[in-house]
């Protein structure tokens, strides 16, 4: 009998273990089935089969949108089992959420669901979906899609209006500043007939303020400029310190040319409307229009007339234009002091609300990254002046700040060359061999290794063994995480012409592997990338299973054409340059924002996509080397 009772409890307490633990459906599943807004949801992920898999940390991150991109919610999940379980309470007039998971210990690696999102519906009391819902989604399906690791999806987008017009008609007015911008985008050769239909019914309704701010701000984007007038004189008549009325007088300060000037207009703003979310822009702006124009003593009297305004990254970049323009250096280290004094402050008190589109966790990092940036500028100053201790320990402090987030490969080739400099050989060995194996090598730093170990050793025999061994580590775990990043989708199928006016399809280069960059030449980044693909042409010039096509789109200009080829000839760039002159392709691949490469197999399948660029030229040629040859096989 007391087997019987011991086997008993044995069996229940089994059955208690096992029959309430966590059901894992598939990769993803949530509970409750239809969670209300500002309800708590519990997720459950099995990362089997997806990037994540075989990883003992991860988090969630949640999208949660309404009219437009609300909030982003970073959790901790909980090992259960097989999966992770995570719990997030979604905002009261939450819409929905997209969700992602992420490796804790390396945000780059992440399950997106394909780039779709993981997607969570909110309902009502009555168990229907939350009236806008699918409105909503269609917003973040092209506007904010990049924020959550998504990609842009313009058809989708109208797809999804559409249905949530007829569904919920009743949400249309609140959604059609969106739906103007995006059939602008995807539709521009229609977009304005549909835009005068959709102005001509609204005129037919009871008017609020969202629906006359419409009628003003969009009769003047086709160009009908009596209506707009007319419907802009009630803004003010009616709602004087509305929305609306703010967007009015905020195009005065887009319009004034000066840094004096933009600064009287602010001001005059600023009485208007204290409160304005605007005014954030407005001080940004000022800066780095007194930048543009190298008026630095304006500048930092500007800054000092108005702290906790100005978002730290403009403090930097104003240090590093002051000492591009060899600009007095006593301002010049007034300001970059400053400049660290703001961002210090912001990291630890910010003075500036969060994006919608960073957790908590994302956005303490990005305070640690721009503070990082204005102690390098800071630190260039102090070694400037003699004082190599000081400034080897703000560098210092610059490195571990930024690389919290990004890190600067000009901040790593500074402080390499002050070690060096100031005859720390074995010291500049090991932080320099450090950062060459974690993926930072450049001509800079390897320069600057190479002197070290002649000091430290007495000669260079054995240096390029020495060398290789880190550059080796760097390889290997670059091939390692572009393994995880392999994709197979089948590319956009297009005929755009060339500079010298010859039509050119993809389908012209099947059975050879092609490098498709999308590029304009007012993208900064575009432009500095450009030297290393250069570079990673003329390595594969003889190779005639390997090409490159250089797509020119979203363009700014009328002559298009003549714009990029006197800037390809400028530059002496051997590119082969197309013209997406109606930004058709860029918009067939789904493109988010420039430079975005694709490398795209014999078969005409793309395999992989890079969007932006890090800084670093030698290892983005490296990282284009890698991906050809594991497309190569």
């Amino acid at each position: 009998m007391k087997f019987l009772k011991a086997f008993s409890i044995i069996f229940i307490v089994s059955i208690i273990f096992y029959g309430c633990g966590p059901k894992f459906e598939g990769t993803f599943s949530i509970s409750p089935e239809k969670p209300k807004p500002g309800e708590e949801i519990t997720v459950m992920y099995d990362p089997a089969g997806t990037p994540l898999e075989g990883k003992d940390n991860v988090d969630l991150i949640a999208y949660l949108y309404n009219k437009d991109l609300g909030d982003a919610v970073g959790i901790e999940m909980q090992k259960e089992g097989k999966g992770f379980i995570g719990k997030f309470t979604s905002l009261p007039g939450s819409f929905g959420a997209a969700v992602k998971f992420v490796d804790r210990d390396n945000y780059e690696l992440e399950d997106n669901n394909n780039k779709e999102g993981y997607l969570i519906k909110l309902f009502d009391d009555k168990g229907n979906s939350v009236a806008g819902s699918k409105a909503g989604l269609a917003v973040g399906y092209y506007f904010w899609a990049p924020a959550a690791g998504m990609n842009r999806d313009g058809e989708k987008s109208l797809q999804l209006f559409n249905e949530a017009f007829t569904e919920n008609p009743e949400i249309k007015n609140d959604f059609l500043e969106s739906y103007f911008n995006l059939l602008l985008r995807i539709k521009p050769d229609e977009a304005n007939t549909i835009i005068q239909s959709e102005l001509t019914d609204l005129e037919q309704q009871e008017l609020t303020e969202t629906e006359i701010g419409l009628l003003a701000k969009w009769y003047t984007r086709i160009n009908n400029i009596e209506k707009s007038e007319n419907y802009k004189s009630k803004i003010y008549e009616q709602y004087p310190t509305g929305k609306y009325a703010q967007e009015f007088e905020f195009d005065k300060f887009n319009k004034a040319q000066t840094g004096n000037d933009k600064l009287a207009v602010m001001m005059e703003f600023r009485d208007k409307f204290p409160d304005s979310k605007m005014l954030s822009n407005m001080y940004n702006g000022i800066l780095l229009t007194y930048r543009q124009e190298g008026n630095f003593e304006d500048a930092y009297n500007y800054i000092k007339n108005n702290p906790n305004q100005i978002h730290p990254f403009y403090f930097q970049r104003t240090v590093s234009s002051m000492i591009n323009a060899g600009s007095d250096k006593q301002l010049t280290k007034a300001f970059a002091e400053e400049g660290v004094k703001q961002a210090s402050r912001f990291y630890n008190e910010p003075y500036l609300e969060k994006s919608p589109g960073e957790t908590e966790k994302e956005w303490e990092k990005s305070r640690a990254y721009y503070l990082g940036l204005n102690e390098f500028r800071y630190g260039q100053l102090i070694y400037e002046t003699g004082s190599i201790p000081e400034a080897i320990d703000i560098l210092e402090s610059a490195i571990e700040n930024a690389s919290k987030l990004y890190g600067d490969q000009d901040l790593l080739d500074y402080y390499g060359k002050v070690l060096v400099e100031d005859g720390e050989h074995q010291k500049a060995l090991d932080k320099i061999s450090q950062f060459i194996s974690e993926g930072n090598s450049s001509a800079s730093l390897q320069d600057n290794m190479k002197q070290a170990y002649i000091a430290v050793n007495g000669s260079d025999a054995g240096y390029e063994e020495y060398l290789g061994k880190f550059l080796s580590a760097a390889e290997a775990e670059m091939l390692a995480e572009l393994k995880t990043k392999i994709i197979n989708e089948p590319a956009p199928q297009f005929s755009l012409t060339d500079l010298d006016g010859k039509e050119v399809s993809l389908s012209d280069y099947k059975g050879k592997i092609v490098l498709v960059d999308f590029w304009a030449t007012w993208c900064g980044p575009c432009l500095q990338s450009f030297p290393g693909l250069k570079t990673a042409v003329e390595k594969f010039k003889d190779d005639n299973s390997v090409e490159f096509l250089f797509v020119n789109a979203w363009e700014r200009v009328d002559n298009k054409e003549e714009n990029a080829r006197k800037f390809i000839e400028a530059n002496n760039y051997p590119f082969h340059v197309l013209l997406d002159s109606n930004n058709e392709v860029i918009t067939q691949f789904k493109v988010e924002g420039i430079p975005t490469k694709f490398i795209i197999d014999a078969d005409q399948n793309i395999r992989f996509k890079s969007i932006g660029f890090s800084g670093n030229l030698d290892q983005m040629v490296k990282e284009i080397e890698l991906m050809i040859e594991l497309v190569r096989g």
